[in-house]
């Protein structure tokens, strides 16, 4: 008698479990942009196909005459106004993310740099874990950005100009709607 009194509980406890509600990420905004007469910048994370978001889709447009050079050693990523160090790319190679060669990129007059990008905390453990693509390209594997505010720390630089944005996005969780 008391093993079926316990089964029924347990069968109970677990029909609960079905139907509870399935969380989701949500960003506000799903994406923030800022604009100068220099450039234009739009910063949205992205879930790839889960209920976390990933990564981030940044979005850089040179406006200007002159090359504009992303320096990737000093733009960071920020959680609730935090510094949690720098962003990797799925270009970056593991083991190699400080170097020297990887500091800058280029935006030539006119271009748009369109770069999805993770921070380092969050997919680089030790030792660095990375899967390798169809085409045996080295990628990262990120893990879910948390709950909280999310910024980029963005650094731009052009001769002796340095201009640095702050472009954030709130990230929370909330029950799934059909």
């Amino acid at each position: 008698m008391k093993l079926s009194y316990y089964g029924f509980l347990l069968l109970i406890s677990l029909a609960g479990l079905g139907c509870a509600p399935v969380m989701v990420f949500v960003s506000e905004p799903p994406i923030q942009s800022l604009e100068t007469s220099n450039y234009t910048i739009t910063f949205e994370p992205l879930k790839l196909g889960t209920n976390s978001f990933l990564f981030f889709e940044l979005d850089i447009t040179n406006r200007t005459s002159k090359d504009i050079q992303v320096d990737w050693h000093e733009t960071l990523y920020l959680y609730n106004s935090r510094d949690w160090g720098m962003f990797v790319s799925q270009d970056s190679e593991p083991g190699r993310v400080r170097d020297p060669e990887r500091r800058y990129e280029t935006i030539a007059p006119g271009q748009t740099l369109q770069k999805s990008i993770a921070p380092l905390k969050l997919v680089a453990y030790a030792p660095i874990k990375y899967t390798q693509t169809s085409n045996q390209q080295k990628t990262f594997s990120a893990g879910p950005i948390p709950e909280g505010q999310s910024a980029i720390r963005l650094v731009l630089k052009q001769g002796d100009a340095k201009w640095v944005e702050t472009v954030r996005v709130q990230i929370t969780k909330q029950e799934a709607t059909d």
